[in-house]
Parts: structure tokens; C-alpha cells; sequence
């Protein structure tokens, strides 16, 4: 191409950021179908959308999943889980990539070989199966005792005729706050969603990528229709027709799960003739820090996913500068059940569960649970348990066995925190754990912030050397709380705190 009809075609590119987006789809589909990217095929990308080389080089290399090669094409590509619950050795998988988490906890040891999620067996490998829900049947459940599909559909026809302010009043009285983590009241972004001018759009956030997690997961496997009438009807309140998922890039089969119900879902409601929603899904591409919000944004935008300062906040200016209502695939799953059920207060949540326990999988309880009780109920486990548990995946805080009769509500002491457990019976184990998860957010920062480039590889380094740190060790992590961005830079203090505390109690035990 002519070198000033190469400058054009970048011209066009910078006043359509939408070509980011189209670029990005292409990059990640022949990734996809190829299980890598050749330079050659980049450069043509590069070439075809007008990006300078450069940034079409930057974009990609941001995302973990979509592999450079020179033009030689590769056979297999073999991710292999190397977190603690995933940690086995294994003959079979000699050649292999190791990736931090794939959030299939619960068929540890796993691998995703081509593109499909697969348990490692002594035999070899199979793919894996629906999260197993631990819930008995005398249970009531919400999000898992899911009605046939027209069921939804019948009721989605009764609610969508309901005022938007009646609906947003509905979950205020729940008390619904979001489930990834933050807490923060749902009520409050329906209504400054809803009260902003300017096109609208509503983004899912399922770039479930916290080690230990995998709730997300099996609401999508299990029960995609709360998900999507969720979606719905938070789309009907702030007055959008657009509805966007952003799927972890390892969710390949959850993917399929969403693609088949939104088609499904468009064929019943475009019969019943009722209101009409244009659905997308967005395939995440390997990077941890995309579940932040804005990073979030920049990557469905078909951009490096970097966070970026708030304000202003997605709810004013998210989405190509539109106003954005973004939770996750839980808190979208219990609008629907709220306003479906009448619930009057959204006490409940879904939590994770895995390591060592006889029954891993997921349950629906309140926060008014004991450890030991998850222990015996859901985890199959009988007897006085050692070691020590971590709670809220990679960000969250050990506990120790001593504590396991505390209820969930005092170990987190507030409405935010990601619901998961991981149980190791052995001891001499938390280091390691400790410095898997510095490794983990020192390999996922996205380096805009030095204190969180530096710090976790800094801290991760004294913790490798010598045990008597703490102080210096906590200095950094404070610091780096109060100087960085986004939440990857602050998550580091809450697991290193009570390490150093689990640590000096095994010693004085």
C-alpha cells in the first residue's frame, strides 16, 4: 500500500475507534482457530485496519491468551493450571504452558488443550463437566432450582410492563449490592444510569479471572437464564437495547452455553413479540486486570485493557464515552430472581468451594454460615480440620482452623468480599500460597503503576528470602494501596496481612 494511503486509512482508524473493536474480533478469532498469531498475519491486521504496526503489536501482546509466533504455525497448545489447587505433576503434559488459573478449581488438576477445558486423569484427559451444586434438595435455592427455559419468558412478559422505577425500588429493598467483590448498593447504578442522557448500554462483566473463583462460571453453566432476564430487565430500567458480555477467554464452553441461550432467548421473545434486545458477546484474551471496570471498557473497545482514573465513573461516561451499566454475572442473575420471587432481602450469594475437601463445587448460603459448617454441609468433611483456608480467592485473607466456628458475616465484616473458599490441610503449604499470589499480581499488572510493577515482585523477593520482613513487607504493600490506580494494586495488603498473622499464631501453636 502507498505509503500516504497508509497514512489516510490511519486517519480513518483514529476518527472510527470502532475499527478497534473489528480489529480486535479478527485478532482474537484467528488466535482462536489457529491457537496463535503469525507476525505476518498481525501485520496484514495491522494493514487492514489502518493501526500503525506498533499499536497493533501493543494490543496484542497486552493479552496473555493470543500467542505471537514467527510464521511457523504451531500444533497444540497446552495451558496448564499451575495454582495450588491444580498443582500436580503430570507425565502426560510434559510440553505444556503453565497459566496462573483457569477457573476450573473443581476439576483440578485441569488444562485447557486447543481451546477445550479438559480434566487431567490417569489416563489421560476429559472435558469437564457442569460445577456440581452442593446445595441438598430440601434446600431452597434461588439461583439453582432453575425453571424451564419458557418459564422466563412468560415471566419476562409480566415484568417488562412494570415501571423502571417501581423495578429499581424493588431491588433498593433487597439491599442487592454487587457480588464481584466491591458491594456496591445496585440500586445506585440502575438509578444514575437511568437518570443520565445520552444513548445507553448495559456490559456484563464475566472476566471471572481471580484464582480460587469460579462462581461466575457455574451460574453460567448451571442457570444462563437468570443471567440473561437479568440482563434484560436492568437494560429496561436504564432505558438501553444493547446488552454486552465479556467473557473470560478461557470460558470457552460457558461462551457457547451464553451464545446458545441468546439465541434462544431472541427467537421466543421475537415470537412473543416482545420488547427487542441486541445481545454481544466479547471474549476476553488473557489478562487478569480486565476485570476492572475501565480496563474492562478499554478492552471491549478493542484497546489495550489498561484502567484508567475515575471519575468519571462507567454509570456517567463509560463505553465509548456512553453512560454504563456494568455488575457481574451474579448481581444480573438475582434482579431476576428478586423481582421473579418477590425477595425481600438479597441475603444470599453463591460461593465456591475447593482445595482439599471431599466435594468441590458451589452452594447458595448466606453469610450467617460457619466454616466448619460449609465444612460438613457442602465440603463432605468430617472431624477436626488443620491446616488453613483462604477466603475471597487471591484478594481475600486466611483464616485459621481455630476460627473455622466464626460465621462468614464476622470474618468479613461487610457486604463486600468475593464469596470463595480454598482449604489446605497442610500447613507448611501457606508460604507457598502466599508467594503464588504475589507471583500471580506481579505477572498481571499491567505496569501503568510502578508501586504495583515493583512492589509485588519487591515483596515476593523478601518473602522468597527471609521470613522476618513483615514490617518492611507491609510498608510496601501500603504503600503501594495508596499510590496505585486500580484494585490489583491494592489487593495485595489484605492476604499479606493476615498471612503475617496466621504465620506468628502456627509459631506460638
Amino acid at each position: 500500500m502507498p505509503v500516504i494511503d497508509r497514512y489516510k486509512k490511519t486517519f480513518d482508524f483514529l476518527k472510527n475507534p470502532q475499527r478497534y473493536e473489528s480489529f480486535c474480533a479478527e485478532l482474537k478469532t484467528i488466535n482462536a482457530k489457529n491457537q496463535c498469531v503469525t507476525k505476518g498475519e498481525l501485520n496484514q491486521l495491522s494493514v487492514k485496519y489502518g493501526l500503525p504496526k506498533s499499536a497493533a503489536f501493543s494490543i496484542a501482546s497486552f493479552y496473555g491468551l493470543i500467542k505471537i509466533v514467527e510464521d511457523a504455525k504451531v500444533d497444540d497448545t497446552v495451558l496448564r493450571c499451575c495454582a495450588p489447587a491444580c498443582n500436580d505433576n503430570d507425565e502426560n503434559f510434559s510440553v505444556s504452558e503453565c497459566a496462573h488459573c483457569l477457573g476450573l478449581c473443581d476439576n483440578a488438576p485441569a488444562a485447557i488443550i486447543n481451546g477445550k477445558q479438559v480434566t487431567i486423569t490417569e489416563s489421560g484427559t476429559k472435558e469437564i463437566d457442569k460445577a456440581k451444586i452442593l446445595n441438598n434438595k430440601n434446600e431452597k435455592t434461588f439461583l439453582f432450582s432453575p425453571e424451564q427455559c419458557a418459564y422466563y419468558f412468560g415471566r419476562l412478559w409480566d415484568l417488562l410492563l412494570e415501571n423502571p422505577d417501581e423495578i429499581i425500588s424493588k431491588v433498593s429493598e433487597a439491599n442487592l449490592t454487587g457480588r464481584g467483590g466491591a458491594g456496591f448498593p445496585m440500586d445506585k447504578k440502575l438509578e444514575t444510569v437511568r437518570n443520565k442522557d445520552g444513548e445507553k448500554i448495559v456490559i456484563c462483566n464475566a472476566d471471572e479471572s481471580e484464582p480460587f473463583v469460579f462462581k461466575d462460571r457455574a451460574i453460567i453453566e448451571n442457570n444462563p437464564y437468570s443471567v440473561l432476564s437479568g440482563l434484560i430487565l436492568a437494560a429496561h430500567c436504564v432505558g438501553s437495547s444493547e446488552i454486552v458480555i465479556y467473557i473470560r477467554g478461557e470460558y470457552t464452553w460457558q461462551k457457547q452455553i451464553l451464545t446458545d441461550t441468546i439465541n434462544l432467548f431472541k427467537k421466543e421473545m421475537d415470537e412473543k413479540k416482545l420488547k427487542s434486545f441486541d445481545f454481544r458477546v466479547i471474549s476476553g484474551a488473557g489478562a487478569y486486570v480486565c476485570g476492572e471496570e475501565t480496563a474492562l471498557i478499554n478492552s471491549a473497545e478493542g484497546k489495550r485493557g489498561n484502567p484508567e482514573g475515575k471519575p468519571p465513573y462507567p454509570a456517567e461516561a463509560g463505553y465509548r464515552g456512553r453512560p454504563t451499566l456494568l455488575s457481574n454475572v451474579e448481581t444480573f442473575a438475582w434482579i431476576f430472581e428478586i423481582l421473579d420471587k418477590g425477595i425481600v432481602h438479597a441475603g444470599k450469594r453463591v460461593f465456591s468451594l475447593s482445595g482439599d475437601v471431599k466435594n468441590s463445587g458451589i452452594f447458595e448460603s448466606d453469610l450467617n454460615i460457619s466454616v466448619n459448617d460449609i465444612l460438613k454441609k457442602y465440603g463432605g468433611v468430617s472431624g477436626k480440620k488443620q491446616g488453613f483456608a483462604l477466603c475471597g480467592g487471591a484478594s481475600g485473607f486466611f483464616i485459621h482452623p481455630e476460627n473455622y466456628n466464626l460465621s462468614l458475616s464476622e470474618l468479613y465484616q461487610s457486604e463486600a468480599g468475593i464469596t470463595s473458599l480454598y482449604f489446605s490441610d497442610d500447613t507448611n503449604t501457606l508460604k507457598d500460597v502466599m508467594l503464588y499470589i504475589l507471583r500471580f499480581f506481579a505477572d498481571e499488572s499491567c505496569g501503568q503503576c510502578i508501586p504495583c510493577f515493583a512492589g509485588y515482585k519487591r515483596i515476593y523477593d523478601m518473602l522468597n528470602d527471609s521470613s522476618r520482613v513483615e514490617q518492611e513487607a507491609l510498608a510496601i504493600a501500603e504503600s503501594m494501596s495508596a499510590s496505585t490506580l486500580c484494585g490489583l494494586g491494592k489487593s495485595v495488603l489484605t492476604p499479606l496481612k493476615s498471612y503475617f498473622k496466621l504465620k506468628k499464631r502456627n509459631s506460638c501453636g
